[in-house]
């Protein structure tokens, strides 16, 4: 019997115990609820409050970005593409249009609501127009880059039916631009036609002047090699009358040694002959004399 009451007490206790655990664990649940609801509201309201100073700040132009690019990197949630869209127009401002468009595009990864996505196209294109140097487009790849960033504009008009080529975007700024943006191709494009066609008449004229200048070299050369011809032909003429006046000089030469030879020869014949005669008397004198020849 004591057993019993015992046990009826421990079973009372534990009911007890469970109540008061589910009471704590609600409570405990209540107050965790409560405490993040009160986190989100000064998360929200801090964020409402540090967009509402930017965009004052905007308002009177300080495009001071740095406490809304933090925001953009902390939890952003919803409408997270306002602090993008809010850094990309401060950077476009100040003219870093590369940061714009970073940002822009960062925005339209976002959940954007209808009829909110346009606007962040169109100043996604306009910081792609921002980076093109019109003033400096001195050559055809100059030219040509300004038009395939025209084109990427263009296109980023073109999606979601912010404009159209028909000319009947749902959003008329979106259009006007994308219009304005056309224009502009045609005239580089007509501008590069242009210096190519201008390009094609230097070629050709430097080209005529090359060929006259071959012409006139060719000619030059063959003036010098028709000189050079003649005054060969000259030299060996020369040559030629020389070698055949040291040949006559020689045979001269030939002829007067033959013709002095052939005197001294004579000469030497008649004083043999002389020599001759007298020694013929000597000896007929001798052998009459004495008898006999020495």
């Amino acid at each position: 019997m004591k057993a019993d009451k015992i046990t009826e007490k421990f079973k009372k206790t534990g009911k007890k115990m469970a109540a008061f655990g589910r009471t704590f664990r609600i409570s405990f649940l209540l107050l965790f609820l409560a405490a993040l609801t009160a986190a989100a509201a000064i998360f929200l309201s801090w964020r409402y409050l540090t967009n509402r100073y930017y965009l004052s700040r905007y308002a009177q132009g300080e495009y001071k970005v740095g406490t809304e690019e933090r925001l953009v990197q902390t939890i952003n949630r919803p409408e997270g593409y306002i602090a993008a869209y809010n850094v990309g127009n401060g950077y476009y401002k100040t003219g870093n249009y590369e940061r714009a468009e970073a940002y822009f595009r960062y925005a339209l990864t976002l959940d954007i609501p209808e009829g909110k996505e346009c606007d962040v196209r169109v100043n996604l294109a306009l910081s792609l127009i921002g980076q093109i140097d019109f003033e400096g487009l001195e050559t055809n790849d100059d030219i040509l880059y300004a038009i395939s960033i025209l084109e990427e504009a263009r296109e980023v008009l073109l999606e979601e039916g912010c404009a159209t080529d028909e000319n009947d975007g749902h959003d008329p700024e979106a259009q006007q631009l994308k219009n304005e943006i056309d224009k502009k191709i045609e005239e580089l494009k007509e501008k590069l036609d242009q210096d190519q066609g201008d390009q094609d008449d230097q070629d050709d004229q430097q080209d005529q002047q090359d060929q006259n200048q071959q012409d006139q070299q060719d000619q030059q050369d063959q003036q010098n090699q028709q000189q050079n011809g003649s005054s060969a032909k000259e030299q060996k003429i020369k040559r030629r009358l020389e070698s055949q006046e040291k040949d006559i000089q020689k045979e001269r030469q030939q002829q007067q040694q033959q013709k002095e030879g052939e005197q001294a020869r004579e000469e030497s014949r008649e004083q043999a002959s002389g020599e001759s005669g007298g020694s013929d008397g000597g000896n007929g004198s001798a052998e009459n004399g004495n008898g006999k020849i020495w």
